[in-house]
C-alpha cells in the first residue's frame, strides 16, 4: 500500500530510487534537546526537521539505554535527502540527538527502510533500500571512531557489506536484520526489477568479506510474495516471516523456513483469505512458548486489520484472531508495524491511522479469560507525532519507545517514550 503524502509530513511507503549527485560530502551532526516530562505518560524525546532527518521509523536500544534509529529521508542534503542514522542519549533534563551517519545516496546506499541492529562485534548493522554500486540497495555496517571522540561531532564509519543486484537477490531491502548464533545475518528484500517478488537471504562472514546466499526467491504464488519487515528466529533455528501478497488468495502468508542438510524448506503456516481473516500481514513477534503474533494492514470486519496469533499444534500451527481493529479508536496497524511483547505476554503495537484525532494510536492488547482487551496508551494529535509505525523497543525499566514518521514540531516525525 502506498498512501499519498499527508500534510503533517511525507509518507515513505514507496521505495525511493533517487540517487543524489553530491559534489561535496559533509558530515553534519544535528543536535536537538527535548525536555523530559516526568509526570507524563507520553513524551516526545526528539523532533525531526529535515536537516537532521525526515520520517523515522525504527528504534533500537543499547544496554545503557541509548536509542538508535534511522530516518528514511532528510539529512544535510535536503528534506528529501537519502536519510540518516541517529542516536539519542540522555543528557541531564533532556535528550541529545546526534547524527551518526548521513547517507549521500551513492555507493554508500540511501533511504534506509529498516532500523539498525547490534552485531556480535558491537557494530551497528542495517540496510538501505536504494543506492549502492548497482542502485538496488545495500547492507551496511557502522563503527564508531577508532580514536577517542572529545566532541559530539564525530561521525561513524560506514562499510558496505553487500550490494544488491536486483536479480535473484532482489532489491529494496526492508525491515530489521537479525543475527543467528553463528554470526550470520538474515534479512529480506521486497521485490526486484527482474520480476521476482522478493527474497530471503543470508550473509555469512568469510576471511574479511561477506558472502550472500539466497535462501528463497518468492514467486508470488503459493509461497507468497513481497516479504515484509524481515524475519525472526525461534530457539531451534527456524525462521519466520510474512509476505504482503501471494498465497492461496493472493493476500499474503505467514511462512516458516526450516534448515536441513540439503538446505532450507519453506512451510506456509497460514494463507490470509481477506474478510474477517485479515490481509496484508506485517511483521511478527515470538513468545517463549513458540506462539507467533502479528497484525494485518487490512481485512477484518470493518476492514481496518486484525491482530492474530499462531499457536504450535501437532499438525502445524493453529491460527486465531485475537482482536479486530475498529475505525475508532483502534485504527489500521499499517504495513510497517511490528508487534512487541512484554514479559507478561501483552502485545504492543501502533495504528498509523485511527485514534481520537485520526493521527494514529499506540496500543496494548492484554489477554483476559479467553479474549483480549484493547487499551489505547496514547492517541497522537499530530503536534506530538503522526502515523506511528515501524518497530518498538522496551528498556530495562519497562518504558516503551517508538517513532512517528510524520508530525511533531518540525512536521517530519518524532521519537517518543511511554512510561508505564
Amino acid at each position: 500500500m502506498t498512501p499519498s503524502p499527508e500534510p503533517e509530513g511525507v509518507s515513505i511507503f514507496a521505495i525511493s530510487s533517487r540517487v543524489a549527485t553530491i559534489a561535496l560530502v559533509l558530515f553534519a551532526i544535528a543536535i536537538t534537546y527535548a525536555p523530559l516530562a516526568q509526570a507524563q505518560t507520553y513524551a516526545v524525546l526528539a523532533n525531526f526537521f529535515g536537516s537532521n532527518g525526515t520520517n523515522p521509523l525504527y528504534v533500537t536500544l543499547d544496554a545503557a539505554g541509548n536509542i538508535y534509529g534511522t530516518t528514511f529521508y532528510g539529512g544535510p542534503y535536503g528534506t528529501f535527502g537519502p536519510g540518516t542514522v541517529f542516536k539519542l542519549t540522555r543528557r541531564s533534563s533532556g535528550w541529545l540527538l546526534t547524527t551518526l551517519y548521513n547517507f549521500y545516496g551513492q555507493h554508500d546506499g540511501g533511504n534506509p527502510w529498516g532500523g539498525v541492529t547490534f552485531g556480535p562485534d558491537g557494530s551497528l548493522y542495517g540496510t538501505a533500500s536504494g543506492g549502492g554500486l548497482q542502485g538496488h540497495g545495500v547492507v551496511y555496517k557502522l563503527q564508531p571512531p577508532t580514536t577517542i571522540c572529545r566532541t559530539v561531532f564525530c561521525p561513524w564509519t560506514e562499510t558496505v557489506l553487500y550490494n544488491f543486484t536486483g536479480g535473484a537477490d532482489g532489491e529494496g531491502p526492508q525491515g530489521n536484520l537479525v543475527f543467528d548464533r553463528a554470526g550470520n545475518i538474515y534479512g529480506t528484500t521486497l521485490a526486484a526489477q527482474s520480476g521476482n517478488f522478493g527474497a530471503l537471504y543470508e550473509l555469512s562472514p568469510s576471511q574479511g568479506h561477506w558472502n550472500l546466499t539466497v535462501i528463497h526467491t518468492f514467486t508470488n504464488s503459493s509461497d507468497g510474495g513481497g516479504p515484509a519487515n524481515g524475519v525472526i528466529f525461534d530457539q531451534a533455528g527456524n525462521v519466520y516471516g510474512t509476505t504482503e501478497t501471494g498465497g492461496s488468495h493472493n493476500l499474503g502468508v505467514v511462512y516458516e523456513f526450516t534448515p536441513g542438510t540439503s538446505g532450507w524448506t519453506e512451510t506456509v503456516l497460514h494463507n490470509f483469505a481477506g474478510g474477517s481473516d485479515g490481509e496484508d500481514p506485517a511483521g511478527l513477534a515470538l513468545d517463549s512458548h513458540g506462539n507467533l503474533y502479528g497484525f494485518t494492514e487490512a481485512g477484518g470486519g470493518p476492514g481496518w486489520g486484525v491482530a492474530f496469533e499462531l499457536q504450535p499444534a501437532t499438525d502445524g500451527f493453529s491460527y486465531s484472531i485475537i482482536y479486530t481493529f475498529q475505525p475508532q479508536p483502534g485504527g489500521a496497524p499499517g504495513f510497517i508495524t511490528v508487534p512487541i511483547l512484554d514479559s507478561a505476554g501483552n502485545v504492543y503495537g501502533s495504528g498509523t491511522s485511527g485514534g481520537m484525532h485520526e493521527a494514529g494510536v499506540i496500543f496494548k492488547l492484554t489477554p483476559s479469560t479467553g479474549s483480549w482487551n484493547f487499551t489505547s496508551l496514547h492517541d497522537l494529535t499530530g503536534r506530538d507525532g503522526y502515523e506511528p509505525g515501524g518497530g518498538l523497543a522496551f528498556d530495562a525499566q519497562g518504558n516503551l519507545y517508538g517513532c512517528a514518521e510524520n508530525g511533531g514540531a518540525g512536521n517530519f516525525g518524532v521519537v517518543w517514550k511511554i512510561t508505564p
